[in-house]
């Protein structure tokens, strides 16, 4: 606790840090210092939990190609069907979950739902059949179905409107990093690790992060986290007032009428969509497609050439957060990005382009990671 503590006053004492942070030099040092705290507070535990979660998703990927197939005697479409199985409990649990963030302490809700996840995906290690994998996949999707939004409210609730794109980026990017580390971890585990403590290398890498309960904060209106002071609280209440919307709501028709007459939320869920469904080509189609080529690619390639379009995932990211809290422009940056996604789409549309390019076309796809801010 006392390191933390530490840690802390070293941090926010770092100019650099407070600079990469977005923080003006002409604000007030104690403000300085309460935002680079909410950072550290924040995003450590978000970016971790995110990063596990991607990790564990790709994870089941690698896995399959690197022994699981084989040990559990997996056919057919079985595994789609624990993919589907983790989606269904995701997707039905998620809009139930995050009402119930706005209305309990999430600094609670989010490190408990966290320690539940990790003992569902450390199931997973020792199941022997495709049906245990089914039951942990479904516990786990229920487990993790308000991590992102959790994450992504406490963020909104705490930070100014100018202060969100850059560390709506650095959480996002936990995501493909997640990604990259499952291919390098799983890689190295069926190298290093096969049937070590008699586990084979595919059942090794399954982590979790449970350290939430010590440092994360629930929203500002409802209790003071434990590594800010009185004034440093009651600063950063009074640096949003005015700027957030209110962090409890409350179920009503007006709720509905004021959503649904809007032509925001059928745009938004429009193009939400159609990029989900169209430009994500670098993720499972990638971590797929060398697994279909075993006279070219070898376990460990399989496992790790993805992780390049994971690379430029992140720095898509990175950039558009920083020029997003910069200009305010969300419209050019979507544009922007738009252009090497479809290039890269429309390569791989093409298909017959050689494999050098259809490599690329995957890769440079890796460029919609800069649309998620």
């Amino acid at each position: 606790m006392a390191l933390f503590h530490t840690n802390l006053k070293m941090g926010c004492g770092c100019l650099p840090l407070q600079n990469c942070a977005g923080i003006p030099r002409t604000c007030p040092m104690q403000k300085r210092n309460c935002v680079l705290k909410l950072d550290l507070l924040i995003l450590v535990f978000g970016c971790l939990s995110f990063f596990t979660k991607y990790l564990d998703q790709s994870a089941i990927t690698n896995a399959y190609v690197s022994g699981m197939k084989a040990d559990l005697h997996l056919h057919g479409n079985q595994l789609n069907y624990t993919t589907i199985v983790f989606w269904i409990s995701y997707c039905t649990s998620m809009i139930p979950a995050c009402y119930y963030l706005t209305r309990t302490r999430i600094n609670v809700v989010l490190p408990a739902l966290e320690a539940g996840w990790g003992l569902f995906t450390f199931g997973c290690a020792w199941a022997q059949n495709v049906q245990t994998i089914y039951a942990m996949r479904f516990f786990v999707g229920l487990c993790e179905s308000c991590s992102f939004t959790g994450v992504i409210y406490a963020i909104g609730s705490w930070y100014k409107p100018g202060e969100i794109g850059r560390r709506v980026a650095l959480f996002y990017i936990a995501a493909p990093l997640g990604t990259m580390f499952a291919g390098y971890l799983q890689s190295a585990a069926y190298t290093n690790l096969n049937h070590i403590y008699g586990l084979a290398g595919w059942r090794n890498p399954k982590l979790t992060y449970t350290s939430g309960f010590i440092a994360f904060p629930d929203v500002p209106h409802r209790s003071k986290p434990r590594f800010l002071t009185t004034a440093e609280h009651d600063l950063a209440n009074s640096r949003l007032t005015g700027l957030t919307a209110p962090s409890q709501l409350k179920i009503s028709r007006d709720i509905f009428k004021r959503v649904l007459a809007r032509w925001h939320w059928y745009i938004f869920v429009a193009q939400w969509t159609l990029l989900n469904q169209n430009a994500q080509a670098s993720g499972m189609p990638f971590n797929s497609y060398p697994s279909a080529k075993p006279d070219l690619y070898s376990v460990s390639r399989v496992n790790t050439l993805p992780t390049i379009a994971t690379a430029v995932s992140v720095i898509s990211a990175v950039v558009a957060g920083v020029v997003a809290d910069r200009t305010g422009r969300f419209d050019i940056l979507s544009l922007a990005v738009s252009i090497p996604t479809l290039i890269g789409t429309a390569m791989l549309v093409v298909w017959d382009v050689g494999e050098h390019a259809r490599l690329a076309a995957f890769i440079i796809t890796g460029s919609q990671g800069g649309k998620s801010i």
